[in-house]
C-alpha cells in the first residue's frame, strides 16, 4: 500500500495510523466520510477504495486552504509569491511577524481569506501549527530555524494537491452534528446505508 502524505503540515494529523485506520474500514460502502478531515490525509489515502469521499472539517481556514489546493491550479505558485514577497525562509523571524501582521489585518476573514498567505504563514510557523485566535487571525508565533518551505513539503504538496484535483472529492466545513443533520435529511436509506 503506498500511502500519500498531507500537503498540510498539521498538528495531529492521522498519517502514523494510516495503515490500522484503512485496515479497519467498511471497504464495501460507496461512500466514505471523514467528519474531522483536518489536514486531509485520510481522505486522500483512501480514494481507491470509495466512490465518492466526503472530507469536513469545523476550522473553515483549513477547508479553505483545502479548496484552494484543489481548485487552483497555479496554488504553489501563488504561496511560493507570498513566501518570495515576505521574504519568509528558514531563519527569517521579522520577515514571518511581517506577514503574519498582514495577514491579521487584511485577510483573516471569510470574505478576505488569503489561502496562500495562511498556507505560508503554517510553514514558518512553530511546529508547522495552524491556529487562529477568536478573531479569525493566525495566532502562532515564528518556526525560525526550524520551520519552512523545503524542498521535501513542496513534494508532499506537490503529490497531495494531485489527487485533491484528480479525484471525488468533495470538501465541507460543517459542525459535525451539522453534517450528520444534513445527510440524514438529504440522502435516501439506501445512500445513508453505503456510507
Amino acid at each position: 500500500m503506498t500511502l500519500i502524505p498531507s500537503g498540510i503540515n498539521y498538528v495531529g494529523n492521522k498519517w502514523r495510523m494510516l495503515p490500522t485506520l484503512i485496515d479497519n474500514l467498511d471497504l464495501s460502502r460507496k461512500t466514505f466520510v471523514d467528519v474531522f478531515c483536518g489536514s486531509g490525509v485520510v481522505g486522500i489515502n483512501v480514494t481507491n477504495y470509495y466512490d465518492r469521499i466526503i472530507m469536513n472539517d469545523g476550522c473553515w481556514q483549513l477547508i479553505a486552504i483545502l479548496d484552494a489546493i484543489q481548485g487552483d491550479l497555479n496554488f504553489i505558485d501563488n504561496v511560493e509569491k507570498v513566501i518570495a514577497a515576505y521574504d519568509l525562509g528558514k531563519n527569517n523571524k521579522e520577515q514571518f511577524i511581517e506577514c503574519r501582521e498582514v495577514f491579521n489585518k487584511k485577510h483573516n476573514t471569510p470574505e478576505t481569506f488569503n489561502p496562500y498567505m495562511c498556507y505560508a504563514l503554517a510553514c514558518h510557523s512553530f511546529s508547522y501549527n495552524m491556529v487562529f485566535n477568536k478573531d479569525g487571525g493566525f495566532s502562532v508565533p515564528s518556526g525560525a530555524g526550524k520551520s519552512w518551505f523545503n524542498p521535501t513539503l513542496r513534494g508532499k504538496l506537490v503529490a497531495f494537491q494531485h489527487v485533491l484535483q484528480t479525484k471525488p472529492i468533495e470538501l465541507f466545513t460543517f459542525q459535525f452534528t451539522d453534517l450528520f443533520q444534513l445527510m440524514v435529511e438529504s440522502l435516501t436509506d439506501e445512500e445513508l446505508r453505503d456510507t
